[in-house]
């Protein structure tokens, strides 16, 4: 199992390494406009197709569906999602031109293929495959950002060029791969694609989990200007370099949450976990000399928001194994209550620190999420560890 969270790891961290420097070439080139325009459609998918692919996993596991079958289920499940992200686009008021919609949601189009590969591969257990199309995905955003970064030497770039740019790699790639087993067309007789109660709560808990992930990136846009907007995308980039090593451990462990209560799978995680904290507060330590240089010395607030976000982290870690043992063990109402508290405490949060404090609005935000995500970690360890208790005395 530990070998298989490495390598998983080891492609996330390509792809995250290949999405911020496409990031920070955005934000080197584009208007702050269309920095936040770009932010604000990754936040669309991260709320309709994140969960899309974490609840094929859970279905698919949970039902012991044969390999025959999930690949409709994974379409069926992917349809849905992008239709919730059209949704989203075309009623947005940001977007405000039927062209850049269009080209937004053609972004989101080829994007989901990318998540559905993933998905199918992570699905047979095929590690190797699942960190390659987060690669593919992240070095065509990046050679997207490129040919916009060299376009813009010349004319003014709009922002449906930004998303066409990044659609063309995307699209050339997957027409290539077309005859890949992920794309398969089978027709099978006699199967029935049905929601139980208990996928009706996970689905529940993913759409809150997604926004809960982006009410960051949500509230920035539409309570702040778009400097800050940026500002905080600036943050967040640096900070999720550290969010997808959770990630990357929950993609290995979730489909095997059984077999990591094992001397040597536990200990294999400790491990990582504390090498990783380390790292991070050493990130901590030198981003006020770093950032600078990476933003070529603008939007300097992104440094102490970092810096805050970052401590949210260290209880996350510590987290992982009580988060994963909750969904296996069915507890989703627990853990949605858990999450809805946590977003309480964020809006009460965000409502009285401004009239308390005068601080700026990007770093009440930071503080908002440091408190509010240490406080859902502590809920999860203490709940995880009683029903464990509870189990024990049965």
């Amino acid at each position: 199992m530990i070998s298989s969270i490495l390598r998983v790891l080891t492609g996330d961290l390509i792809a995250k390494l290949a999405s911020f420097v496409s990031f920070l070439i955005l934000t080197w080139s584009q208007s702050e406009e269309n920095v936040a325009l770009f932010v604000i459609a990754n936040s669309i998918i991260a709320i309709c197709l994140d969960p899309s692919a974490t609840f094929s996993i859970q279905k698919i596991v949970n039902d012991g569906l044969e390999e025959k079958y999930r690949i409709t289920v994974l379409r069926y499940i992917f349809f849905v999602g992008n239709i919730l992200s059209f949704i989203l686009v075309f009623s947005y008021s940001a977007f405000d031109s039927i062209e850049l919609k269009i080209s937004i949601a053609i972004f989101i189009f080829l994007t989901s293929s990318f998540i559905y590969r993933r998905v199918y591969w992570q699905s047979l257990n095929v590690f190797e495959k699942v960190s390659k199309e987060t690669v593919y995905r992240y070095l065509f955003v990046l050679f997207g950002s490129m040919t916009v970064f060299f376009l813009s030497n010349f004319f003014e770039i709009k922002s449906e060029v930004l998303f066409l740019c990044v659609s063309i790699f995307m699209a050339a790639f997957l027409l290539f791969n077309r005859g890949d087993s992920a794309f398969e067309i089978k027709k099978l007789s006699g199967f029935k694609l049905y929601f139980s109660k208990a996928d009706l709560k996970i689905v529940l808990y993913l759409l809150i989990l997604s926004v809960w992930g982006q009410i960051d990136i949500i509230y920035s846009s539409a309570a702040m200007v778009e400097y800050d907007t940026v500002v905080m995308a600036t943050a967040l980039r640096f900070y999720s370099i550290f969010v997808l090593v959770i990630s990357s451990i929950n993609t290995v462990v979730l489909p095997s949450i059984n077999k990591i209560d094992s001397e040597d799978s536990v200990r294999g995680l400790f491990l990582i976990i504390s090498f990783f904290i380390i790292c991070l507060l050493l990130a901590i330590i030198i981003s006020p000399f770093i950032f600078p240089i990476l933003t070529n010395n603008n939007y300097p607030e992104s440094i102490l928001c970092f810096q805050i976000l970052s401590l949210s982290l260290i209880t996350s870690f510590f987290a992982i194994r009580s988060f994963n043992k909750l969904l296996a063990s069915g507890k989703h109402v627990d853990v949605i209550v858990i999450f809805l508290f946590a977003v309480i405490i964020k809006t009460c949060t965000l409502i009285v620190a401004p009239s308390l404090y005068n601080i700026k609005p990007v770093y009440i935000l930071s503080i908002s999420t440091l408190i509010s995500t240490t406080i859902l970690n502590i809920l999860v360890i203490i709940v995880n560890k009683t029903h464990e208790n509870s189990t024990a005395i049965v």
